[in-house]
């Protein structure tokens, strides 16, 4: 009989410990949202060495979690040589948002070494979890031609 409190008594502690402290995390607005996000991105296969190159990244939402500006927060573009090195970090020129969508653009300028590859990855914070989407293509940069206008 006393076995059987014991474990009763300890079962209930455990139930109330576990419901306090989902009940903590929800509350400190950590918990996840009803809804999913997805990200695309834009971005050129190749770029003259010294110019810019715009890369576009396009984050949805759906379901009942909100709007995107909201559950999108810190979006930045890290980027580094193929080669590897310290990642460089580029803030979004220009941010458009619809209810279910936020849009970020970034502009890169290359470093002016022809031949060189770029790889890139976004970092941005999706409803309190930090995330980090690797870019899925390496850029190429290209001698510029001679009277070719910069792209």
């Amino acid at each position: 009989m006393r076995r059987t409190w014991v474990l009763t008594s300890a079962l209930f502690v455990l139930a109330v410990l576990l419901v306090a402290g989902g009940a903590l995390f929800w509350a400190s607005g950590a918990g996840f949202k009803p809804g999913a996000g997805a990200a695309y991105q834009t971005a050129p296969d190749e770029v003259s060495a010294g110019q810019a190159a715009r890369i576009t990244l396009r984050l949805r939402v759906w379901g009942s979690g909100g709007p995107a500006r909201g559950r999108y927060e810190h979006v930045r573009l890290q980027w580094r040589s193929s080669a590897g090195g310290e990642w460089q970090t580029v803030m979004p020129e220009a941010a458009r948002d619809k209810p279910d969508e936020l849009v970020c653009e970034f502009v890169l300028t290359t470093p002016a070494t022809p031949g060189a590859a770029l790889v890139y990855r976004f970092n941005f914070v999706f409803d309190g979890i930090d995330s980090i989407v690797d870019g899925l293509k390496v850029l190429r940069l290209t001698a510029q031609q001679p009277g070719a206008a910069p792209r």
